[in-house]
């Protein structure tokens, strides 16, 4: 949407059919060959020409269900990551399709994994409709605690929320919300929903707490980033609890300035059906509500966004929502030189999921020397992509001073290969000779900006850098670079 599902759709295709050629993923890059090239040794060094990522073999561990159905029981594997593969997506697909002998198979027969979104170290999984065949809520509760413990073990997943055909399904009427590392104790987690149940049947004024994803638009680029935060609901008042917590100001994330919807309802939220039997949240505001988001800067389109991405994230069982501003539905919302239709001003999630970003951390330099970790929204494919990243240092922003010199692009970047938790970065012959005459302080943050925030990346651990496919001794006088380097974090300034 707003022209970016055309430029992502074109680098994918671009992906594929690179991919096509060999187990590695290559795309070409210019070369600038009529400058000095650096003093180089006479030793062998095969530095990458094009972006490449071998394959690599990982352990981690799935959680099923044991034999007496009282406990999840971690299973070991190693697996194969090839480039065209996502670590999360081919974990769950081993634990959604394989179960050892001694154990209980998570999930009902058929079940199939649609997607997985990775958003501020929180993924959102979905699931296929076959999920739903869970004999019964307790079952399900199972699958959901065994995916969560699985994604979990990752280094870049701290939660997990998860959805079935696109939407929170109940478990005991209740919404789970987002899922942590537990003990595995499947029936102390059973017993803790049986008691939040009972205490919503029995008191008119009952309350838990749970964790709900929270979507935002991002203060920078165009993008919505989720944060989780724990909430307590009372007396089963979803909507009005989350679009509070949306009225406050982001906590981790950066995040557009806060939007005080809350005060603007017109009415109580409301969940209709259809005679079809489709669920939708019913949204009313007052005329208020549009002046409230010209003060933010928050566009309409942004606004349905964040309600549509964070009510249908959590509220059990709703296909959509419709929102109002006096009585007058949002059918139709221009936003990026697109008009956006919604059908019966029934707004979905999956109008909005191609528009969630992707939280990195980028290091720039800092005004007194040494670097400032700066965390940006991104697309999901520049928060994979050693190239892309670096591309996103060269660039001042928002007040963040790059470490790169003046006159530096892609072109430079010769290629990338990362291979055995190392990535091989090749640079062109113009970038080292932009780089000569820097002072020892700005050669170093330079490096080390570059080491930094490749390694922010899950599968690498050092950099090894080349110039027109040689190694040299230093880039200018100061850093020795025929080695692997490793992460600074002594270079990063606190704010």
């Amino acid at each position: 949407m707003r022209g970016k599902r055309g430029i992502l759709c074109l680098m994918l295709a671009a992906a594929v059919l690179l991919s096509g050629c060999s187990n590695l993923m290559l795309f070409e890059a210019q070369s600038v060959r009529n400058v000095e090239l650096p003093d180089v040794s006479g030793e062998e060094y095969v530095a990458p020409w094009g972006d490449s990522q071998a394959d690599y073999l990982e352990r981690t561990g799935l959680y099923y269900v044991n034999e007496d159905a009282q406990q999840l029981t971690r299973s070991e594997i190693s697996y194969l990551l090839t480039p065209a593969e996502d670590q999360a997506v081919t974990i769950l697909n081993r634990l959604l399709g394989e179960t050892p002998d001694d154990m209980t198979a998570v999930a009902p027969e058929g079940t199939r994994l649609l997607g997985v979104e990775v958003t501020g170290n929180i993924a959102t999984v979905n699931l296929s409709l076959e999920a739903r065949g869970a004999q019964s809520d307790q079952q399900l509760l199972w699958l959901y605690a065994a995916i969560a413990n699985t994604l979990t073990e990752l280094d870049d997943v701290d939660g997990v929320n998860i959805l079935i055909n696109g939407r929170q399904e109940a478990i005991l009427s209740l919404p789970m919300g987002v899922m942590t590392q537990s003990d595995g104790d499947l029936a102390a987690l059973w017993a803790q929903q049986q008691a939040d149940a009972q205490r919503a049947q029995v008191s008119e004024v009952s309350s838990m707490d749970r964790v709900a994803l929270l979507y935002f638009p991002a203060s920078e680029g165009e993008w919505f980033v989720a944060e989780a935060r724990e909430l307590t609901f009372v007396d089963g008042n979803y909507a009005t609890t989350l679009l509070a917590a949306l009225s406050q100001p982001a906590q981790e994330v950066n995040a557009q300035p806060v939007l005080n919807a809350v005060n603007a309802l017109a009415s109580t939220p409301s969940v209709l059906v259809t005679e079809e039997g489709f669920r939708f949240l019913r949204l009313d505001f007052t005329e208020e509500i549009r002046s409230l988001m010209e003060e933010a800067g928050v566009s309409a389109y942004e606004f349905v966004g964040m309600l549509a991405l964070t009510m249908t994230s959590f509220i059990p069982e709703i296909d959509g929502v419709q929102i109002s501003v006096e009585g007058s539905l949002f059918r139709e919302i221009s936003a990026g030189g697109a008009v956006h239709s919604f059908e019966e001003g029934v707004i979905l999630r999956s109008d909005f999921a191609d528009e969630i970003g992707d939280v990195v951390r980028l290091y720039f330099r800092a005004e007194e020397g040494g670097l400032r970790a700066v965390e940006r929204v991104v697309s999901p494919i520049v928060a994979r992509s050693p190239r892309l990243l670096l591309i996103q240092l060269m660039q001042d922003q928002n007040g963040w001073i790059s470490a790169f010199p003046d006159g530096c692009s892609g072109d430079d970047i010769l290629g990338v290969r990362i291979a055995d938790g190392v990535a091989h970065v090749n640079l062109s012959a113009n970038f080292y000779r932009l780089c000569q005459g820097m002072d020892f302080s700005a050669e170093r943050d330079l490096v080390y900006a570059i080491v930094n925030t490749l390694t922010e990346l899950t599968n690498v651990r050092g950099v090894q850098f080349s110039f027109e496919g040689k190694l040299a001794e230093t880039l200018v006088d100061a850093i020795y670079l025929k080695t692997v380097l490793l992460r600074n974090p002594g270079l990063v300034r606190e704010e």
